[in-house]
């Protein structure tokens, strides 16, 4: 992993990890607000939790998809206790980007100039 010089003086700098494939399993949120926006809509939305898996890159013949499962709490306003709004929902397996190219994507990773120091081993 390397931080990102973009956001390397901020409170939370953020790391990239710079490869063409990555696999991430059990990304876990829970207990997170969370405002959605659409047009003139503002949700203010309460996540009880979300498990993601995501794939970025092909290897084997599988990758290049986001799944998991959402459950989900309205709230009526940010000050408020969220409101059960129902089950879990399932997110089925969505392509990232559906005119995906490994070529395309591997010519374009490596060009990473944005990251400069290298995390430590420790």
């Amino acid at each position: 992993m390397a931080i990102d010089s973009r956001t390397q003086h901020d409170k939370n700098p953020s790391y990239s990890i710079p490869t063409p494939i990555i696999k991430f399993d059990q990304i876990i949120v829970q207990n997170a607000p969370v405002v959605l926006h659409g047009g003139s809509i503002v949700l203010p939305l309460w996540i009880k939790k979300a498990s993601l898996r995501a794939f970025n890159g092909r290897y084997l013949g599988e990758g290049n998809y986001v799944e998991g499962e959402i459950g989900l709490s309205a709230m009526p306003d940010q000050n408020a206790l969220p409101i059960d709004v129902g089950p879990d929902v399932s997110i089925a397996r969505q392509h990232l980007n559906p005119t995906y190219d490994q070529v395309l994507f591997n010519q374009g990773y490596s060009n990473t100039k944005n990251l400069q120091t290298i995390l430590p081993s420790e």
